[in-house]
């Protein structure tokens, strides 16, 4: 990007006056701080606006957007997800239709064949008092 000094300097101290005569009638009471944001926002907008005046030739922006698919494309491929390296196996029951119609073979639920094979246990927790003190006090 060439800078042009021309342009520069002004520009450099029209903001610089417009910075401290905002602060100043800040600092003044004279105006609050609405009116000093939106006198910074000129500021902003004015170096926007010099900035735009000096955008890239079309022989940087051809460099610039093949830049830019690079690194699209190397942020996707990093973001993809990745393929599973084996799959995944179960012991849980499927039911025959189930097995059949996802293309699941027999063996895949032998260990489970039966839905009743599975029973469930019954743990006793006490509610009162510590289990490892069952002679303390109950309070």
């Amino acid at each position: 990007m060439k800078t042009n000094l021309v342009s520069e300097i002004p520009l450099a101290i029209v903001s610089g006056l417009l910075i401290v005569a905002a602060f100043t009638l800040l600092y003044t009471n004279k105006i609050d701080f609405t009116q000093v944001t939106l006198i910074l926002g000129l500021v902003a907008g004015l170096w926007g606006v010099k900035g735009a005046l000096n955008a890239p030739s079309p022989q940087q922006q051809e460099t610039l957007q093949q830049l830019i698919s690079q690194m699209i494309s190397v942020i996707e491929a990093q973001l993809s997800p990745p393929t599973p390296a084996r799959a995944i196996t179960s012991n849980a029951y499927i039911p025959p239709e189930v097995r059949q119609q996802l293309g699941v073979p027999a063996r895949a639920s032998a260990v489970a064949s039966d839905p009743n094979a599975i029973k469930s246990i019954r743990v006793d927790i006490p509610t009162g008092g510590n289990p490892a003190f069952p002679d303390a006090p109950q309070s």
